[in-house]
C-alpha cells in the first residue's frame, strides 16, 4: 500500500469527470475535487484522471477494546479486538459522536500504520492473550469511507485466522459491500432512524442502508444500533416502524438502543431515560434481544434467555461478569441463543 495516495477501487470515468461507485451518493468529479467524504479526490496519474484516496496512510485512533464497546453483545463475549480508526465519514451527522475524528480534515491526524502493522500487533497480543484477542474492529469514523485500507487489512487478518468487524453506518453500494465480505465476520450499523427525512437531515438514505443490513444478515453477525434523538428519529410512529422492520427481519437480530447526548453542533438536552424505557419495553414485544446504551442499568445490559427468562451473561459497563452461554445455548434450559460464542 503506497505511503501517499491510493487509487480508488471502485469507480468509473465519464467523458472529462470520474463518478465514484463506493457509496450511494455517487459523487461525480472534476480533477481536483474532492467527494462528499472528503476523502476521494480526482488527481492526474500517468496521463489520466484517477479516483484517489490520498489520507488512508494515517491511524487516527487505535485502540485495544472489549468487543462489547463496538457494541456486539453476541459476538465472542468478552474477547478483545483492535479498533482501529480513520478520519472521513460519507454522512454528516450535526449531533456525531466522534466528530473528532469523522469530520476530521487533518491529514497528519494519527500515525503511519500499515495493515501488515496491524496483523503483526495482533500475533503479538495473540502470543500474549491466546484465549481473549479476536481480531480487528474498523470503527470511530465511518470504516466503509476508507474501505480499500479495511479491505487490504482485514484480507491478512483473516489469512492468520483473526477475526473482524466492522462498525459502519451501512452507506455502502452492494457491489464494494459484496467485495468486502469475505473478511468481515461480524457488524454493527449504525440506523440513523427510520425515515427518509431522518436520513436527509443526516445527508444520506435510509434504503441503501436497510439494503446494507438485509445483505449482511444473508452469512454474517449482524447488530443494530439506533442512538435516540430527542426531537430527530424518537418519534413513536418512526421507531414502531423500525422494530417492525427488525423483527420481519429476524426477531433474534441484537438491538441497541443507545442515550444520545450533547455534541459537536448539537446542544439539546440528554435523551430522557424514561424514553429509553419506553422503547426497551416496546421492543421487548416483538425482538427476542434488546439492549439500552449510555444508560447504565444492568438490566439492559443483561442477556436474558428466551426460554427460562434467566440472566445467561452479566455485564456491568463493558465487561462480561457472567456468561452461561455454551456452545451457542442457554447453561440452564439448552435453548440456543442467537450469536457466535
Amino acid at each position: 500500500m503506497s505511503n501517499k495516495s491510493i487509487e480508488s477501487m471502485f469507480y468509473q470515468k465519464e467523458n472529462e469527470k470520474i463518478r465514484c461507485l463506493l457509496c450511494p451518493h455517487k459523487c461525480i468529479l472534476t480533477e481536483g475535487e474532492f467527494g462528499r467524504c472528503k476523502l476521494r479526490k480526482v488527481e492526474e496519474s500517468t496521463g489520466e484522471l484517477k479516483l484517489h484516496s490520498p489520507y488512508q496512510s494515517r491511524v487516527a485512533a487505535i485502540c485495544l477494546d472489549p468487543i462489547e464497546k463496538k457494541p456486539l453483545y453476541h459476538f465472542h463475549p468478552g474477547s478483545q479486538v483492535l479498533s482501529v480508526g480513520m478520519i472521513g465519514c460519507n454522512l454528516a451527522c450535526p449531533f456525531c459522536q466522534n466528530w473528532e475524528i469523522s469530520h476530521s480534515r487533518d491529514q497528519d491526524k494519527g500515525r503511519k500504520i500499515t495493515p501488515q502493522d496491524l496483523t503483526n500487533i495482533l500475533k503479538e497480543y495473540s502470543e500474549s492473550e491466546p484465549d481473549n484477542i479476536l481480531g480487528l474492529a474498523f470503527t470511530y469514523s465511518e470504516p466503509t469511507s476508507w474501505y480499500e485500507y479495511v479491505f487490504e487489512a482485514s484480507k491478512l487478518s483473516s489469512e492468520e485466522g483473526f477475526k473482524n468487524v466492522i462498525v459502519s453506518n451501512g452507506f455502502i453500494n452492494k457491489t464494494p459491500l459484496k467485495n468486502l465480505m469475505p473478511y468481515i465476520h461480524g457488524a454493527n450499523i449504525d440506523v440513523k432512524g427510520f425515515r427518509e427525512s431522518t436520513y436527509k437531515h443526516v445527508g444520506g438514505q435510509l434504503q441503501p442502508v436497510m439494503d446494507t443490513v438485509e445483505l449482511l444478515l444473508e452469512s454474517k453477525h449482524v447488530e443494530l444500533t439506533y442512538l435516540v434523538i430527542p426531537e430527530v428519529n424518537d418519534h413513536k410512529d418512526e421507531l414502531n416502524d423500525f422494530i417492525n422492520w427488525v423483527s420481519e427481519l429476524n426477531p433474534d437480530i441484537p438491538v441497541h438502543f443507545s442515550r444520545y447526548f450533547p455534541q459537536y453542533k448539537y446542544e439539546r438536552n440528554a435523551t430522557p431515560v424514561s424514553t429509553l424505557r419506553w422503547i426497551y419495553e416496546k421492543a421487548k414485544e416483538k425482538l427476542t434481544y434488546v439492549y439500552l446504551g449510555n444508560v447504565g442499568e444492568q438490566e439492559s445490559q443483561t442477556t436474558w434467555c428466551p426460554k427460562c427468562k434467566k440472566p445467561i451473561i452479566e455485564r456491568v459497563g463493558f465487561g462480561v461478569i457472567t456468561n452461561l452461554v455454551e456452545r451457542n445455548q442457554c447453561k440452564f434450559c439448552n435453548h440456543k441463543i442467537a450469536g457466535e460464542f
